[in-house]
């Protein structure tokens, strides 16, 4: 039986096959994920339209299932 709050059965079997040293990118659509993620990344699309599901969300649904060791956000662009 699932004892946390996440149930979609893609993003589950993608954490199930996490092990070590894996790491787990959340990113919004300003990220060209098929180009900067690795090819053999899992791409699972969380959200309906825009706004709905904030990444801060997603993450503290994470921390509730999974150990975290370390964690880093993207820096903005500086401006020019």
């Amino acid at each position: 039986m699932i004892k946390f709050e996440i149930i979609h059965p893609q993003l589950l079997a993608a954490l199930a096959s996490c092990g070590h040293k894996s790491q787990i990118l959340i990113a919004d659509s300003n990220f060209a994920c098929r180009v900067n993620a690795n090819a053999d990344a899992t791409l699972i699309q969380l959200n309906l339209a825009p706004g709905m599901v904030p990444a801060t969300y997603i993450v503290e649904k994470l921390l509730t299932c999974v150990n975290v060791e370390h964690a880093t956000l993207m820096a903005s662009p500086a401006e020019f």
